[in-house]
Parts: structure tokens; sequence; C-alpha cells
């Protein structure tokens, strides 16, 4: 893991933000804010940059919060 960490610096940053943020209790009441961006580029020739971010329809429950299925 260390090696990977020096390779990639970037990689530590990401995971402090990640982990500094509580966790959901499953995927359907968390956010997803996705890492990577894509160029899009019209007719025109105007680039536009666009990040995903999907937004739950459900309110977010924090992992450990959510009563669990017993079966």
């Amino acid at each position: 893991m260390k090696a990977f960490e020096e390779r990639h610096p970037e990689s530590v940053e990401v995971l402090k933000v990640i982990t500094a943020e509580p966790r959901g209790s499953g995927f359907g009441n968390t956010t997803f804010y996705g890492l990577n961006t894509f160029r899009f580029t019209n007719a025109a020739g105007k680039t536009t940059s666009v990040r995903w971010i999907l937004k739950p329809m459900q309110p977010f429950v924090a992992a450990g919060a959510a009563p669990r299925d017993k079966n």
C-alpha cells in the first residue's frame, strides 16, 4: 500500500476526504460523486467539462443507524 500511495499521492488526498464523511447505510441513500471528468464538445466546437453527481431520492442514513434485516 505504501508504494501505491507514493506513486499516487492524489489517491491519499481523496481517501482523506472520503473517510472524513460518515458512511451511508447503502447505495440507495448515499450521494455519489464521480472522480472522473468527461469533456463534451458540441457542434460549434464549445467544450464543457462534466463530473457526475448522483443524489438519491431517499434521505441519508448513516451506517449503523439503520435497522438491519433479520432474514
